[in-house]
């Protein structure tokens, strides 16, 4: 599962652990037209490392 399948399943206000175990999301809130997500979070393990990425709003892209 690659991260574009992983943002497809954000639900607002739930906790989603990415197919591959290395990654969770957190969106607190999804505007109508699915696209513009408010305070965001994701927590990435990469190379036995832990990143943290917040942002107060970001939009979601599918790949068509």
């Amino acid at each position: 599962m690659n991260l574009q399948d992983d943002v497809s399943r954000v639900s607002p206000g739930v906790f989603r652990e990415a197919g591959s175990a290395d990654r969770v999301f957190f969106v607190e809130e999804i505007a109508g037209d699915q696209t513009n997500v408010q305070n965001v979070f994701i927590a990435q393990m990469r190379q036995g490392r832990l990143g943290i990425t917040v942002s107060r709003r970001g939009y979601r892209e599918s790949a068509e």
